[in-house]
């Protein structure tokens, strides 16, 4: 398998995504870098949300600001519109940006899936 390069647009969301995640008082924000594992996506980011409420506000803010984002970047690695998975108020969402995907999750429920561990062999960790 040959190596896959992240490029600096990707790079530039992905810390968008973290910057907002911080703001928005998430915890516990980890990201996988799994570019030469897997096919569909760079990062894998997982943040963890305090409430269904808080979820729906991370994702609202994520999907305003990094839609303007991709769209000023003029890159083909992001959708300009994202999709979810997942109620917008449920304690679970999942965001498609394609060379992203967030991951927005209860601690409880991370607990439950233990999504670290299902992603942590694909890549390296990396906490914010």
């Amino acid at each position: 398998m040959s190596k896959k390069t992240v490029n600096s647009a990707v790079k530039r969301v992905l810390d968008e995504v973290i910057k907002i995640a911080i703001d928005k008082k998430s915890e516990n924000i980890r990201y996988f870098s799994v570019s030469e594992k897997m096919w569909m996506t760079d990062y894998i980011l997982i943040v963890e949300i305090n409430n269904k409420i808080h979820g729906k506000a991370l994702c609202a803010e994520i999907k305003d600001k990094v839609s303007k984002l991709v769209i000023s970047l003029k890159t083909d690695d992001f959708y300009e519109d994202f999709s979810y998975a997942g109620q917008s108020d449920s304690d679970w969402i999942v965001l498609d940006l394609n060379s992203i995907v967030v991951h927005c999750i209860t601690e409880e429920l991370n607990d439950y899936y233990k999504l670290d561990e299902l992603f942590e062999k694909y890549g390296p960790v990396f906490h914010s």
